[in-house]
């Protein structure tokens, strides 16, 4: 399949790019988060694992937010 865009394709076949990324399961104030390392003591958040929906709501923790290594247990 050929694909004509002016989007580049990192962003097009961005899934392909998540698996190779290592992913961990960390509780962090008492949720269980899946996050990626950006460096050394940071975390991005990529999703939240929850059945609490006040969890959702928390701005800290959503997907995208960078957690320091301090705040991680």
């Amino acid at each position: 399949m050929i694909i004509y865009s002016i989007v580049p394709s990192e962003v097009i076949f961005e899934q392909r790019q998540e698996k190779t990324e290592k992913k961990r399961y960390i509780s962090y104030q008492g949720e269980t988060l899946e996050v990626t390392p950006v460096s050394e003591n940071r975390y991005r958040v990529n999703r939240i694992i929850s059945t609490c929906l006040k969890t959702y709501l928390d701005p800290r923790i959503q997907p995208g937010a960078i957690l320091e290594t301090g705040e991680v247990k």
